[in-house]
């Protein structure tokens, strides 16, 4: 049975070290769902929602959700037309109805849900077994088609018509390339600008990362960079989460006390930094107040439809903000219809 997007009207998935996968309905209550039988990894890697309405859950192996039950998609090491590892990083359902799925160093598989065959890609021409270049993080589908891949050995693209990839790699030495080889974020705005977050908090150190605009006629990058003294910088430079609102706004959540807003004319951040004297002011989610360290910082930025923000913070719960009222809400462990963990958050 398939589930539409008006059953779910806005549903937030979070993926947990647990066996379950949770929703939280526009009641504020979250529902436990039971993953998958044959579930059993800790780890929740991705979730997204295709124009059916099927939710798809990554790691471990590949699973479809229609609201009631459960479809998996496992590795059979004899059968090609299975996907190449239970190890997946990343899902991204395609406009056409393929579902492209990121493997941790297997590349690039393509899922045909009618047939369930699958297609395998290995990046740079297919010549490749490079762990790096074929680890692939995050996947998103342009407007045109593209599809764009970050990975630990940078960003590619593959054309929808030749099926071709381009890489976009980091080059130390050129400041019109990409910050980072650490690809952890990437969004297109409603101008159809290609932005990515780099820098992995277990692996690169303070000062690499940043966020890069694309400019796609020429290949270049325009960096943005912490920068100590100043204060209208990105507080970290390792970026998890982008994204744009209905109204235009242009969120930015990086690791550590790291919410932000960028004004994309002048280049500025706006900051939000936690205040224990303020909990109702908008910033990453403490799982109690006056904790000050962050584990890895905020970890996804969505919208409702009724135009809530809700920001994820890994081992630091969920805050939904209300800009029409400048109020936020915060939802930790242990209250009651909360979520039953504080760990990561990854929404549809």
């Amino acid at each position: 049975m398939k589930i539409y997007r008006y059953h779910l009207k806005f549903c937030l998935f979070i993926g947990l070290i647990f066996n379950s996968v949770f929703l939280v309905a526009q009641h504020d209550k979250f529902v436990s769902i039971p993953r998958p039988l044959n579930a059993t990894g800790i780890w929740i890697t991705d979730i997204k929602q295709d124009h059916l309405g099927y939710l798809w859950v990554s790691n471990p192996g590949l699973a479809r959700y229609d609201g009631h039950e459960w479809k998996t998609y496992q590795h059979d090491p004899n059968n090609p037309n299975t996907i190449a590892t239970n190890e997946i990083e990343s899902v991204c359902p395609s406009s056409k109805g393929l579902v492209w799925v990121g493997t941790k160093g297997r590349g690039l598989d393509c899922l045909d849900p009618t047939t369930e065959k699958v297609m395998h890609y290995l990046l740079k021409g297919n010549k490749s077994s490079n762990m790096n270049e074929n680890f692939i993080t995050v996947l998103r589908e342009g407007k045109d088609g593209t599809l764009w891949i970050g990975t630990h050995d940078g960003l590619y693209s593959r054309d929808p018509i030749k099926g071709r990839f381009t890489h976009y790699p980091a080059n130390p030495h050129d400041p019109h390339s990409l910050s980072h080889h650490q690809v952890r974020a990437i969004l297109e705005d409603r101008q159809g600008t290609i932005w990515v977050g780099t820098g992995e908090p277990t692996m690169t150190k303070p000062n690499e990362g940043g966020l890069n605009r694309l400019d796609r006629k020429t290949g270049r990058f325009t960096q943005y960079k912490a920068n100590p003294a100043d204060a209208h910088s990105l507080f970290d430079n390792r970026i998890r989460a982008i994204f744009e609102d209905s109204r235009g706004t242009f969120w930015v959540g990086t690791y550590g006390d790291g919410l932000h807003t960028l004004n994309r004319k002048n280049g500025q951040f706006t900051r939000y930094p936690y205040d224990p004297a303020h909990p109702e002011r908008p910033s990453r989610p403490y799982p109690k107040e006056g904790k000050i360290d962050a584990d890895y910082g905020v970890s996804f930025i969505q919208e409702d439809p009724k135009g809530n923000i809700w920001v994820g913070a890994s081992a630091g719960g969920l805050l939904r903000y209300n800009p029409q009222n400048g109020q936020a809400t915060r939802f930790n462990k242990g209250q009651p219809g909360g979520i039953a963990d504080d760990f990561y958050g990854q929404p549809v």
